[in-house]
């Protein structure tokens, strides 16, 4: 593939860049190749130019120097102005969103709360119900003993089934509850955790 003159003349700026003074060989090397009788006229055209700048640049009046500078100095002082801004801004936003996220894990924390609460009033709620079917369980096998001796015990047996079975619907609402309020439980604790993750981004942004 041919060699380009754009090539070569960046070859020839890059070269100079480093320090390298740029001959026909040392940009030769720097393209990794290239025919000579190329490379030459255009390397010889672009210190032609770079000749031609610099007496440019040497015979510019005084006046045309200085407005350069003041201009560039202008220039400068609008974009501090405009970054010291956007800082402002940047900071503001960071500032904000660390008052949201303190906000929000209140509220997270306050919700945490009360469903522990529930979670340990539901936990009450199934042992008591436990602790009834175990006394259930007790009053049937000793009416199962007495059941021969009189239709009375039948029935009370039959109302302590019944009982039972009442409060084994019951048990199993509440264990539905329950797991209910764990996965809920489960779910805060992971916003919570991400709450601290957003939180310290935000100071690192403000920081920043």
């Amino acid at each position: 593939m041919a060699i380009t003159d754009q090539q070569i003349f960046a070859a020839a700026e890059a070269l100079e860049l480093k320090g390298i003074n740029p001959s026909q060989g040392a940009v030769r090397e720097h393209l990794g190749g290239g025919s000579i009788a190329t490379i030459a006229p255009v390397l010889r055209q672009w210190k032609e130019d770079k000749e031609e700048r610099t007496r440019v640049y040497i015979a510019m009046p005084e006046e045309a120097k200085a407005t350069i500078e003041r201009l560039g100095t202008e220039v400068w002082k609008i974009m501090s102005n405009i970054a010291t801004e956007k800082q402002k801004i940047i900071k503001s936003e960071a500032y904000t969103r660390v008052s949201d996220a303190h906000t929000e894990r209140d509220e997270n924390l306050k919700e945490m709360v009360e469903l522990e609460k529930e979670l340990q009033q539901s936990k009450q709620t199934n042992q008591q119900t436990l602790s009834s079917l175990e006394e259930a369980h007790t009053k049937i096998k000793a009416l199962e003993i007495k059941e021969a001796a009189t239709g009375k015990i039948e029935t009370e047996l039959e109302q302590v089934r019944v009982h039972i079975n009442n409060l084994m619907q019951e048990n199993g609402m509440l264990s539905g509850q329950l797991k209910t309020l764990e996965a809920q439980n489960e779910k805060l604790n992971t916003t919570i955790k991400n709450f601290a993750k957003n939180k310290r981004t935000a100071q690192l942004t403000q920081r920043g």
